[in-house]
Order: C-alpha cells, then sequence, then structure tokens
C-alpha cells in the first residue's frame, strides 16, 4: 500500500501545521499525479489534498481543484 502526505482538516487547529501521512491505493497515487500534472502548467488552478472526515482509516483523502485567479472572483 502506498501513502500520500496531505494536509490535514481545517477544523483542528492542534495539527494545523502538521502533513499526515495517509496509506492508500497505489491507483489513487495514479489519480492524484495525473490531477496534479494537468493543474502545474495552469497557474489559477491548484490542487490541495486533505485528509478526509475518518481519521487514521485507508484512502482517506480529499482532493480539491480550486480556480485561484482572482481577476474572476
Amino acid at each position: 500500500m502506498a501513502t500520500m502526505n496531505v494536509q490535514p482538516r481545517p477544523t483542528p487547529a492542534e495539527r494545523a501545521g502538521e502533513t499526515i501521512e495517509v496509506h492508500v491505493d497505489e491507483a489513487l497515487t495514479v489519480f492524484a499525479a495525473t490531477m496534479e500534472d494537468w493543474a502545474a502548467p495552469r497557474p489559477e488552478w491548484e490542487l490541495e489534498l486533505r485528509e478526509g472526515h475518518e481519521s487514521g482509516r485507508g484512502n482517506n483523502v480529499e482532493a480539491e481543484l480550486l480556480y485561484t485567479s482572482g481577476e474572476q472572483t
């Protein structure tokens, strides 16, 4: 089983600066890499990987693809 380093959920303030290691299936790492490769050449897009709502569980990663361009707000 592969691991991914993700950001913690935004709610627990005591873990705000940590990076969390989550065990995931290999297919999910390929999917996350594909999304990162898509977002990398597009400066207005950003991919955030966060821990899901069930802490400590495998395959517990949420992906958010954010449009961050300030001119379209």
